[in-house]
């Protein structure tokens, strides 16, 4: 049995009094992301974000344009969206809300934590439960794949799990999402002996 002991600050400054919140194993995941040789850095320093919208089910349509849901989504992109809208309100709200090519998509209710790159701009709007992530200027040249698969990890899993007090928890605030922190890797240089060797390959 593994016995932990939070001190009365960690307590004040978390403002949190359930055990599972101070587990090792959060502390031990955010440790080992804060000795990345590379850096790192919070989420709300490196993304901007735009929420989706609920639109309401009294605007449902047969035909139109997508309303995509977290049922419709996989890391693996959009698929088989079920519910549609019409154009009347898609015109009216797209300027908002439809998603564009190269955001990083990231789910923030339902299923937390799931994220994709979109490839190509989308016929439709997302549901509130979906994050629109953006770079901020000073991290324009990320690589919004990495990040992508940074935020389907363990890294984010495990804070998504110590906010939620080691429960599933259906939602999860965008103010809360920004305090994340994550490894800031870099793609590889090109002139590195590592890089030399597997083009030799």
């Amino acid at each position: 049995m593994i016995f932990f002991h939070p001190t009365k600050k960690e307590i004040e400054q978390a403002k949190r009094f359930d055990a599972e919140y101070f587990q090792p194993k959060y502390e031990e995941i955010i440790k080992k992301i804060k000795s990345y040789k590379g850096g790192f850095e919070k989420v709300g320093e490196v993304l901007n974000w735009k929420k989706g919208i609920e639109v309401g089910s009294d605007a449902y349509s047969e035909q139109g344009k997508d309303f995509v849901r977290v049922s419709d989504f996989s890391k693996f992109g959009i698929e088989n969206v079920s519910k549609k809208i019409d154009e009347k309100l898609f015109d009216e709200i797209k300027d908002e809300f439809q998603p564009k090519k190269g955001e990083i998509l990231f789910t923030k209710d339902g299923t937390i934590g799931i994220s994709y790159v979109i490839k190509e701009n989308i016929e439709g709007v997302l549901s509130g439960a979906f994050l629109r992530l953006t770079l901020k200027d000073k991290y324009k040249n990320s690589q919004k794949e990495v990040l992508a698969l940074i935020f389907n990890s363990i890294i984010t899993k495990l804070q998504v799990e110590k906010l939620s007090g080691g429960a599933l928890i259906a939602h999860l605030k965008p103010s809360d999402f920004e305090k994340f922190i994550f490894p800031l890797i870099s793609p590889p240089n090109p002139n590195s002996n590592c890089t030399k060797n597997k083009r030799k390959l």
